[in-house]
């Protein structure tokens, strides 16, 4: 019983690392081919490059999603999420409530539209103004045709 496991596990690493071949041997199998020793050259060149590559592009994926937060690094917070999407942002400016939920924004029971929608600030805008509400920092910017006027008041 042991010498005839001990003969598989032999014949399964002869044939594990017969799949395995150097540089030098797939040069050899090339030349055996009657292809010249430069063209070998560079297909066992262009062969390494794509590999290179390939661990490359890896890499810039890998640093893009890490710097903006997606990927394998995304937050996977749902109850967080939740509990921000159920909350709602008072503001006063001028004599006009302000109200945001979710993605909403309320202004006197008028809706406004949402023009841009980025994790650092969401646009909205009705009639004349604008309104970028910063999530983190719980400010609402209000500008009035394209001027910046200044940040509503929050209520509590």
């Amino acid at each position: 019983m042991i010498k005839s496991l001990l003969a598989v596990l032999i014949a399964g690493a002869a044939i594990l690392l017969s799949a395995c071949t150097s540089t030098a041997q797939r040069m050899a199998e090339c030349e055996r081919q009657g292809i010249s020793k430069d063209t070998c050259y560079l297909a066992e060149q262009n062969r390494q490059n794509a590999y290179n590559e390939a661990a490359q592009n890896a890499a810039w994926a890998n640093a893009r999603d890490a710097a903006s937060g997606t990927g394998i690094w995304a937050k996977k917070d749902a109850k967080q999420h939740a509990q921000a999407a159920k909350a709602v942002h008072a503001f006063k400016w001028e004599g006009m409530k302000i109200t945001i939920k979710g993605e909403i924004l309320d202004v006197d029971g008028v809706l406004g539209a949402l023009d841009e929608n980025e994790p650092q600030a969401k646009v909205y805008s009705q009639g004349l103004y604008t309104f970028i509400y910063y999530p983190a920092k719980g400010k609402l910017a209000v500008s009035k045709e394209g001027k910046f006027e200044g940040y509503a008041t929050k209520i509590k």
